[in-house]
């Protein structure tokens, strides 16, 4: 897919307590910012759900206390979403992603050391309009 630049208030960012009972907010703003990039019904709702396993997956492994952070990014014809949350038990990288990349153009999960020694999860997802 051609990269295209985003347009100023293209980002949406969401900072919650990382707790399972924000994902039907999560999930209600990937499922709209699909629709509005125009994707099919079946593309919406495999966003959706590759939007509440990243975010569970982090919530999951979050150290008590931890915030969740979703970075939702729309351009023209695909939406990109960056979640993040520190972690006491970073498990590999790769974990739980097979399912991600199934419902997402690309997905990957990563961890970051924080200076201060914590942790951190990150998992990235790209969803693009199909032709």
């Amino acid at each position: 897919m051609p990269r295209e630049e985003p347009t100023p208030f293209d980002d949406i960012a969401l900072m919650l307590d990382a707790d399972l009972g924000h994902l039907p907010v999560i999930r209600a703003l990937a499922a709209d910012l699909g629709r509005h990039v125009g994707f099919g019904a079946e593309d919406v709702a495999d966003f959706r759900v590759a939007v509440d396993e990243a975010c569970s997956f982090l919530i999951v492994h979050a150290q008590a206390g931890a915030m969740l952070s979703c970075l939702f990014r729309v351009l023209d014809a695909e939406v990109r979403v960056t979640a993040e949350a520190g972690s006491d038990d970073a498990p590999e990288a790769d974990t739980g992603s097979q399912l991600l990349r199934l419902l997402a153009d690309c997905a990957m999960t990563t961890s970051a050391t924080e200076p201060d020694g914590r942790s951190r999860l990150i998992i990235d997802l790209i969803k693009g309009k199909a032709d």
